[in-house]
């Protein structure tokens, strides 16, 4: 436990306006809080609907432009609530506009406040000069994997993939596992270089990165990184939740251990209707009881489906827009999660102790994908290429190897597990993550005593 003196110690925590960073970014303030910082989460009116934060952390709001000034739908204030979440649309563009014009407030409230770190989302390059022009130490917090990032560095900077044919694949060396990529599989930012080094060089000024990562899960990763800046990881940080909806969990509670297979996307992706009638029958015919959670309410299934999953054994549970994840996961029946490989949904996943059925759909979900398959080997390929659509018989077979009693099977699952255990040790007292953010406060705390002595 951190000492205590820690309440002296003042920080202010700013995600960016999307639930996949929003969440997390909570949770880690509030294991900041537990340790006895002031911690202040800094957002805007309709982002903090989203947080249920206990009366020791602190919440201050930014407010948000009015939509003459961005263009954007009324209440649309982070990327689930925009039209079309994809990366190149405009509604993308619009939102990055209005967070423009949120510097100035956000300006004004680190003037008034003088926090004594600022841990800002990693996208918030902007933040690094700011803070640097205000005397306040900046930490990033990074919403992604060390796996991921130093994917990403490799690619931009040795470009391996330039000046090839588009559907040939080119592999990503000096990363210590055998990587292979399509120019499809890359985020959307290597289509921009100069926005991927003003990430970097933001994150070289700052005074050091935070993960939602632990060293177990990919201690190679995690040593490049350490290579060359100060890193802490700290996670896995909670994303979901702790509520338990009766129906489901009555559901639940009906099924045999291990034998139900969790399907969900996020909270943004969204398939074509032709997909989501592919997935409809290969699920169906793959015989294993499912809980699907389709983010969009109006979907239409297949005619006749919903009445046939209800009847009898009740096969099928299907969710319409938000579902209790957490609990859903880490129940006894789940035995299996079918994922977009998002990065929180991925932790998540590992901390129930289960094997993925990975099916990446857009940004850094295809790196997800090869550490979940390839390096982690927990995790099943169910995506052929790039903008494929992924017919019944492929998700009937991806849910049945990933569910069944194979050798492969067996394998993956137990190698899950323990990485469940891992993942439970690191967060306790004297594990890594544990130990990681004792030590960051503690170092924090220092700091800022030398820079209130005149010594920073």
């Amino acid at each position: 436990m951190a000492s205590s003196k820690n309440h002296k110690l003042k920080v202010f925590f700013f995600p960016f306006l999307a639930t996949g960073h929003i969440l997390p970014m909570a949770n880690l303030a509030r294991l900041f809080s537990d340790r006895g910082i002031n911690s202040t989460i800094i957002t805007t009116p309709a982002n903090s609907t989203l947080l249920h934060l206990p009366s020791s952390v602190n919440l201050l709001l930014l407010p948000f432009p009015p939509t003459s000034e961005t263009n954007l739908p009324v209440n649309c204030e982070n990327t689930a609530s925009l039209p079309n979440s994809n990366p190149n649309s405009s509604h993308i563009s619009n939102l990055f506009k209005a967070i423009e014009l949120l510097r100035k407030p956000f300006t004004d409230l680190l003037q008034q406040h003088q926090p004594d770190f600022l841990i800002s989302d990693w996208v918030y390059s902007w933040t690094a000069d700011l803070a640097q022009s205000l005397g306040i130490p900046r930490l990033t917090f990074q919403t992604c994997s060390a796996f991921c990032n130093v994917i990403c560095n490799q690619i931009h900077e040795h470009k391996p993939h330039l000046g090839i044919n588009g559907l040939m694949p080119f592999q990503v060396h000096g990363v210590g596992h055998r990587i292979e990529m399509v120019k499809g599989e890359l985020p959307v930012v290597f289509d921009h270089p100069f926005v991927f080094d003003m990430f970097r060089d933001a994150e070289m000024k700052s005074y050091g990165t935070i993960m939602n990562s632990f060293y177990e899960l990919e201690p190679l990763y995690v040593d490049f990184l350490r290579a060359t800046r100060k890193l802490w990881c700290v996670g896995p940080v909670g994303f979901g939740d702790n509520q338990q909806v009766e129906k489901i969990k009555k559901w639940l509670d009906s099924k045999d251990p291990d034998s139900v297979i969790y399907v969900c996307f996020g909270s943004e992706c969204t398939v074509s209707a032709y997909q989501i009638n592919e997935m409809a029958r290969g699920l169906e015919a793959s015989g294993h009881p499912f809980i699907w959670v389709l983010r969009i309410d109006d979907i239409v299934l297949p005619s006749g489906f919903e009445a046939r999953m209800e009847m009898g054994e009740s096969k099928g549970l299907v969710l319409r827009g938000w579902a209790p994840q957490a609990m859903i996961l880490r129940h006894p029946s789940v035995g299996g999660f079918m994922t977009h490989c998002g990065w929180n949904s991925i932790l998540e996943g590992v901390s129930a102790g289960l094997p993925m059925a990975a099916w990446p759909l857009q940004s850094e979900q295809f790196i997800n994908e090869k550490m979940v398959v390839e390096v982690l080997e927990i995790g099943v390929k169910v995506l052929r290429a790039v903008g494929d659509v992924v017919d019944e018989e492929i998700v009937r077979k991806s849910v049945e190897l990933l569910m069944g009693g194979e050798q492969q099977s067996l394998e993956m699952r137990m190698r899950a597990k323990e990485y469940q255990a891992k993942a439970r040790a690191v967060m306790e007292k004297g594990g890594a993550s544990y130990e990681d953010l004792s030590h960051l406060i503690e170092e924090m705390e220092e700091y800022a005593k030398k820079r209130k002595m005149g010594g920073g």
